[in-house]
């Protein structure tokens, strides 16, 4: 979370936006997606920017390895304490991974 200045702040109170970082271990043969719908709320202001795999800075994915994955999830106020998924297999479906998430 970071305040009207940039700073990292843990007050929520404070918080003007949030940054997620997404780090894949593993890649999928071509783009990484296809298409991405944000569902926002019209009430919100908040922006949310992507970087398509054909723009500039974005990559495309090398074969695909088979196997599971685990999604890490650092607590914003102790980073030390790490929740993790269950196994998730590389070729599950949004649902799958959602319900794991």
């Amino acid at each position: 979370m970071y305040d009207v200045n940039g700073v990292l702040t843990t007050d929520s109170a404070l918080m003007t936006s949030t940054k997620f970082t997404v780090e894949v271990l593993k890649r999928a043969a071509g783009p990484s997606f296809a298409n991405v719908a944000l569902l926002v709320d019209p009430s919100n202001t908040s922006t949310m920017t992507l970087i398509k795999p054909t723009d500039v800075g974005g990559s495309t994915s090398s074969l695909p390895l088979t196997g599971y994955y685990n999604i890490n999830c650092p607590d914003p106020l102790n980073p030390t304490a790490i929740a993790t998924t269950g196994d998730i297999g590389w070729n599950w479906w949004g649902g799958s991974i959602e319900h794991k998430i």
